[in-house]
């Protein structure tokens, strides 16, 4: 499911989508299955759409007729753009390269970003993962420890590329909500703005979700490291504590649609 208000962001975010064959529509199952088949992971090493990645890579080709090998290859950039811009234009189109990329990416071609070369209705969607619900964190030794923190002292958020939540989220912060933070664009996936929150690069980071905060960076989370200051879905969730919600920070009804 994508939830998209006018503003282009999906609050309630598949954590994971594929997209096969570029702009064919034949069928996968109908089609011979290679014997080896790889899976671009729009993102790097380490993080939450990695780890899914990885893990169907691990189990899904004993499902598959001839049970192929799927190798999971990451391949970074642009917020996962060049992922999906590859199966669309480069890729072939006989199912051995699936991609994996952000639902905020395939949402990119309708608020205009000329560097979607793709019409995402035209892609071959297998599925998704999970439905997902996305936050913001702090890293604690910032001293940002609450979102009114993170207004006050202008906080940076590390983001991947444009078209990521990270960057996304942070972004509607800035423009919608009139917040006087900064944004670093340019890390490989949310593990690498993780260790830049650590070096003290960058001080929080958007494109927390739920799988996320339970899986790579529970540890984090459950240290006191890692702070959950803001969170995106309609209703608060209980993995995101006493982070504000972002709704009640809305100021107009246009806001809300």
């Amino acid at each position: 499911m994508l939830v998209r208000s006018r503003f282009g962001f999906s609050w309630a975010a598949v954590a994971v989508v594929f997209a096969v064959l570029g702009v064919s529509r034949t069928p996968a199952h109908t089609q011979e299955v290679p014997r080896n088949i790889t899976l671009l992971i729009g993102f790097a090493a380490g993080g939450g759409y990695d780890t899914f990645g990885r893990l169907i890579a691990r189990h899904w080709g004993r499902h598959l007729p001839g049970n192929p090998t799927i190798v999971p290859q990451n391949m970074p950039g642009g917020g996962s753009l060049v992922v999906a811009n590859l199966i669309y234009n480069v890729a072939p189109k006989d199912g051995s390269q699936l991609g994996l990329f952000a639902s905020s990416a395939a949402l990119e071609p309708v608020i205009g970003n000329p560097q979607a070369k793709f019409e995402t209705g035209r892609f071959t969607w297998i599925g998704n993962m999970n439905k997902d619900v996305a936050a913001c964190a702090a890293w604690t030794a910032s001293g940002i420890r609450s979102w009114d923190d993170a207004v006050a002292r202008g906080a940076r958020f590390g983001g991947v590329g444009l078209s990521a939540p990270t960057t996304q989220h942070a972004a509607f912060f800035k423009n919608v909500l009139g917040a006087p933070i900064k944004i670093i664009v340019g890390y490989g996936g949310t593990n690498d703005v993780n260790l830049a929150m650590q070096r003290g690069e960058v001080d929080a980071s958007c494109g927390m979700f739920v799988s996320s905060v339970k899986g790579p960076y529970a540890r984090d989370v459950e240290a006191g490291n890692l702070k959950m200051i803001i969170q995106l879905g309609r209703d608060n969730h209980p993995a995101f504590g006493d982070a504000v919600n972002i709704y009640s920070l809305l100021r107009t009804p246009q806001d809300h649609e």
